[in-house]
């Protein structure tokens, strides 16, 4: 399991605490491409996260999924909510 850990934010100049799973990253170099294993309560799964460029200057498309072993690709059409298969 994820460990868990608060996030202080500001909105609307109110201050609020929201607790989120934490997970452990790999990731190259660059920080483009982070990988991490989401657990549920059927089992496990590798998710990505990619930044890549575009043909704007400095603007970068955030692609995140499940990563499909088969294809070697990040699938970011199935969804897996925590209830893995």
């Amino acid at each position: 399991m994820p460990e868990t850990h608060f996030t202080i934010y500001t909105i609307f100049g109110k201050k609020r605490s929201v607790k989120f799973p934490k997970y452990n990253y790999r990731s190259e170099e660059q920080f483009f491409h982070f990988e991490f294993i989401s657990e549920g309560p059927r089992g496990s799964v590798r998710k990505i996260v990619e930044y890549t460029l575009t043909s704007t200057e400095n603007v970068y498309n955030l692609g995140f999924g499940d990563f499909n072993e088969v294809n070697q690709t990040i699938d970011d059409v199935t969804i897996t909510n925590k209830k893995h298969f």
